[in-house]
């Protein structure tokens, strides 16, 4: 456990962007999921860090990246409450709520072998069916079948 006078040293980026306030156990299904591996661009990781307003958190931080509406969308599915910081000069110069999409394509297969989306040239789209504040539920918009958990 952490007492007050310890930190945790987790190194400062001079431009990126740093994704914040991740639900516990999502950092790397989102790194997997925006396909984030290039050497040219350092990845920084944090895993289940201290948090006040979550009991505890993951941090992902790009260095040198930028993301697109898209990858904004996939993580909001997966950390609803995650916060995007856009990182230069190692200051923050915008900082942002991510806001869940009403639907989401693309982001997984559908789990439903006889979906039209597993046989035809169609992208999987999903519709958000239920949001919580730590979860949401994802139903097909092809088949209705209900998705239980994201894979990459």
């Amino acid at each position: 456990m952490f007492t007050e006078n310890k930190t945790l040293p987790i190194s400062a980026i001079g431009q990126g962007v740093v994704i914040d306030h991740i639900t516990v156990g999502q950092a790397l299904t989102i790194i997997k999921l925006l396909k984030l591996s290039s050497p040219d661009h350092p990845i920084m990781l944090g895993l289940n860090l201290p948090s006040v307003s979550m009991g505890a958190k993951d941090l992902i931080k790009l260095e040198e990246h930028t993301l697109s509406d898209k990858e904004y969308d996939k993580i909001a599915v997966l950390s609803p409450n995650a916060t995007i910081n856009i990182i230069d000069d190692f200051k923050i110069i915008e900082k942002m709520k991510l806001e869940l999409p009403d639907k989401i394509a693309d982001i997984t297969p559908c789990s439903n072998s006889r979906c039209v989306t597993n046989y035809e040239k169609v992208k999987s789209l999903f519709v958000i069916n239920k949001r919580g504040p730590l979860a949401i539920q994802l139903r097909c918009y092809y088949c209705r079948k209900q998705l239980t958990q994201i894979s990459p």
